[in-house]
């Protein structure tokens, strides 16, 4: 009877025994749908918005803990997924020339991973290219001087440039720009700018003029140049 007794409870202990394993076998397990690096490609200035698939491939339910977007913005459909299932991550990127990737840290349950980076990656669309051509030799303080620019249209479609009366910056003086009103440029052609600019007193200094392209507005034109003004005409 006692042998019996026990060949009873080996028999149960070898059904129950597989399926408690299971239980502490059974995990979440995380897994990105495609590269964890998302490149945006060359966009224009503005917010770029994209969605991430989330999948459960364990087999129990995965938790996100915590979402950190940093310098972007997250935000999931749903927290729990169950095992098989997939949940939507919806990123924004906010594109500026001083804003161009971000990581999403996506925190999981997942005893193996639980942090997933999400890197967002980006690049500035530019329609029209800016190419210095030359000055007229000297930096004056007091003088005017001029730097030649093209303007470039890089896209297929004729475009449209603005000038900006306001939108301009002299770190050591002033500038101005000779286009009064709008000018059109066909694809792959340009236009010649003139930029005008007085140097306040001796040293290093810049300036800057934005342009707005009126077919993409969200990616203005900007021109940069540097220059070291002595007292000397002729002078560096």
């Amino acid at each position: 009877m006692p042998t019996m007794r026990i060949v009873q409870l080996m028999i149960v202990a070898a059904l129950i025994l597989p399926c408690f394993n299971n239980l502490l076998r059974a995990q979440p397990v995380v897994s990105i749908v495609g590269k964890e690096t998302l490149d945006l490609g060359a966009v224009p200035f503005g917010v770029q918005e994209r969605d991430v698939a989330i999948t459960n491939t364990g087999n129990s339910t995965l938790i996100i803990v915590s979402i950190d977007s940093g310098a972007a913005a997250a935000h999931i459909d749903r927290r729990e997924i169950a095992p098989g299932d997939t949940a939507m991550l919806h990123v924004s990127l906010d594109v500026e020339p001083r804003r161009l990737w971000a990581v999403v840290a996506v925190e999981t349950n997942d005893p193996k991973r639980r942090f997933v980076n999400i890197r967002l990656t980006a690049r500035i669309f530019a329609p029209v290219s800016v190419e210095e051509l030359g000055s007229d030799g000297f930096d004056r303080v007091g003088q005017v001087s001029r730097r030649t620019v093209r303007l470039a249209n890089e896209t297929k479609e004729p475009l449209t440039l603005v000038p900006e009366p306001d939108s301009t910056y002299c770190s050591n003086g002033s500038v101005a720009v000779d286009m009064r009103s709008p000018t059109m440029i066909y694809p792959k052609e340009g236009t010649l700018v003139t930029l005008e600019y007085v140097p306040g007193h001796v040293g290093p200094g810049h300036c800057i003029v934005w342009f707005t392209v009126r077919e993409f507005a969200t990616s203005p034109v900007r021109i940069f140049i540097a220059y070291r003004a002595t007292g000397w005409p002729n002078a560096r």
